[in-house]
């Protein structure tokens, strides 16, 4: 249905120009209360994050080459960085910015009706703004912690560490097993069991 210039409205139409008005005047308090709801989901996986690098973390650290266990902890913690600062931009969507009082200029009464609701819709899109910036962030947060975390499961092989274990005998291999040790009841002469060269 469309309405010609200087048509009369009909009494549905006015129905949905005030519920329009309301939704309007709710807008910040709609955007706060879903910035509210993703804050809970941000918090738990930040917090489950934490538990993991805290049960995990210092026993495969340990057996890290020294180079390389200062990249993986510069993942992880770039990753723990962009976690806390997503959780604290999910806080200012839900509960705005802690260092600014918004206020509306009561200066004049005519129009400020409109300053409100520019203000408010203003105060919301900066709050759905805050809350893709965390969301994005405990994304990137998130996938840096588990690279590091994964980077920590499959670490490059230390040139020091032996291949393995070898038999030989007068100083050549004849054998190669897995693993450092083995148990051997009696060597012949000239024989020695020893790491593997690399």
């Amino acid at each position: 249905m469309s309405l010609q210039p200087g048509a009369p409205a009909s009494r549905d139409d006015h129905e949905a120009a005030a519920l329009l008005d309301a939704n309007e005047r709710a807008l910040l308090d709609t955007q706060r209360a879903r910035a509210k709801n993703w804050l809970g989901i941000l918090s738990a996986i930040t917090a489950l994050v934490a538990a993991t690098l805290t049960l995990k973390g210092p026993d495969a650290a340990g057996d890290l080459p020294v180079g390389y266990r200062i990249w993986v902890t510069g993942v992880l913690i770039a990753g723990l960085v962009f976690l806390a600062w997503s959780t604290f931009l999910a806080y200012q969507a839900a509960y705005g910015d802690p260092s600014k009082i918004a206020a509306v200029d009561r200066g004049k009464l005519p129009g400020l009706a409109q300053r409100l609701l520019d203000a408010q819709r203003s105060l919301a899109d900066t709050s759905a703004n805050d809350l893709r910036g965390a969301l994005f962030l405990l994304c990137l947060g998130a996938l840096l912690v588990g690279s590091g975390t994964v980077m920590t499961w499959f670490p490059p092989r230390d040139g020091s560490a032996p291949t393995g274990t070898c038999i030989s005998v007068d100083g050549k291999v004849i054998a190669r097993l897995p693993g450092d040790s083995v148990t051997v009841g009696e060597l012949t002469a000239g024989a020695t069991i020893a790491p593997c060269p690399k």
